[in-house]
């Protein structure tokens, strides 16, 4: 048996034998100390997990300056390659928004809108590839314990974020994780860097996780 804490998960998650986290460098495994939330949700669900993070991926396609382009790794353009097809899974775990929040090159033009309107276009197309709404499960963006320096219109513009998010899983009918809430406030989640969440905020985020559920407003 592992060392730390496995949450219950609730009843939805439970008989699949596969499941793809997707998302940015707190899904990595190269930035999550292990074991990270991606491992404790295998061992919770009793699932096969296949790692879709990449570090420094915003989910929306919205051009940058100067280059006039999408990051190439943007989620919007790429889940089709990663969740879909012969990548498809019996569960999907999204967490995305901080790079988006983050705007840390100094030359994107992100906004909490666009980035709605991309992931909507992303939930669309899963349900179209054939996964359930129950087997979507939208994460909150994490809070981040730097305060939010970084991001144009601090906490504020998170709230946002999460807002959109929310409204996707009512309006989807798809799963919700409130994995702000679960590391709101919370500075001895993170590692020095204050964004990446350490193993305890690993242990938060699982937890949050495995209790996803259907919402309403």
């Amino acid at each position: 048996m592992p060392w730390f804490n496995i949450p219950q998960p609730v009843a939805s998650l439970l008989g699949k034998s596969t499941l793809v986290t997707f998302g940015d460098s707190i899904t990595n495994d190269g930035f999550a100390p292990a074991p990270n939330y991606t491992t404790r949700l295998g061992l919770t669900l009793n699932v096969t997990i296949t790692n879709e993070g990449i570090v420094d991926s915003p989910l929306q396609n919205t051009n940058r300056i100067p280059e006039g382009t999408p990051k190439s790794n943007n989620g919007r353009d790429r889940y089709v390659a990663d969740l879909t097809g012969a990548a498809k899974k019996d569960l999907v775990v999204i967490l995305y928004g901080t790079n988006d929040l983050i705007n840390n090159d100094g030359g994107e033009t992100y906004t909490s809108v666009l980035f709605k309107a991309d992931y909507q276009e992303v939930i669309t197309g899963l349900l179209a590839a054939g996964y359930a709404a129950n087997e979507i499960i939208l994460c909150s963006t994490p809070w981040f314990e730097n305060g939010y320096s970084n991001v144009p219109g601090g906490e504020a513009e998170g709230l946002l974020y999460d807002t959109a998010i929310r409204d996707l899983a009512v309006s989807n009918g798809t799963l919700f994780a409130d994995t702000y809430a679960a590391l709101k406030d919370n500075v001895d989640a993170y590692q020095v860097d204050g964004v990446h969440p350490n193993l305890l905020g690993q242990q938060l985020l699982s937890v949050a996780i495995a209790n996803a559920a259907i919402i309403t407003l």
